[in-house]
């Protein structure tokens, strides 16, 4: 139910991992480490389940290790990539370690739609520790997601502080009539967030 979206229950989130670790036990493939570390990054963030700081804490460290092995192993994962990136912001937040694990995200899967959002949102988390030489390669990424993006609302939802505006119109400055939706995008969303608060 986990890798589907749907509700689960904590014992049926742990059913679910003590079989992925009789797998893992049985053949320890990169791939098995993989489907550990994407459950238990869902485990973490899952609210609903009522476990201690200190459990998640402790799946997040799992998640990491396995994410790594992984890697180790196949390392052309993007998804893989970015889940050590957002492993890492989360544990330690924004920091000069994020870049190098990003762009390995970005050069493994620069057309995955689906890393998009998440592409863009680290991107302001951690905009204070790129270099000015990858801003620039930041800048194209950028401008190449919203030029193929069909639906850029995600562009307005993920402006959340002043500064996640200006980074984006900075990143978009060459981009014909981008200032003007990204204006429009950004007040939807917080029409949306507004509408939401009062329902």
């Amino acid at each position: 139910k986990a890798g589907e979206g749907k509700p689960f229950t904590l014992a049926e989130f742990q059913n679910a991992l003590t079989s992925v670790d009789a797998a893992i036990a049985a053949y320890p493939r990169a791939f098995r480490y993989q489907q550990r570390a994407e459950l238990l990054a869902i485990g973490v963030t899952t609210p609903a389940l009522k476990v201690s700081d200190e459990q998640r804490r402790a799946w997040m460290r799992q998640a990491k290790a396995d994410t790594e092995t992984g890697l180790r192993n196949n390392p052309a994962r993007a998804d893989d990539w970015l889940r050590l990136v957002i492993i890492d912001e989360w544990t330690d937040g924004a920091s000069r370690d994020i870049p190098p694990l990003f762009f390995m995200s970005v050069d493994m899967g620069p057309l995955l739609a689906h890393l998009w959002p998440n592409h863009v949102r680290v991107i302001l988390d951690n905009w204070g520790y790129f270099s000015d030489e990858e801003k620039q390669r930041l800048a194209a990424h950028v401008t190449m997601i919203w030029r193929r993006s069909q639906d850029r609302r995600f562009f307005g939802s993920i402006v959340y502080v002043p500064i996640d505006e200006i980074i984006l119109r900075y990143l978009l400055q060459g981009e014909p009539k981008a200032e003007q939706e990204l204006s429009v995008l950004i007040a939807d969303a917080e029409k949306w967030r507004k509408a939401a608060k009062t329902n």
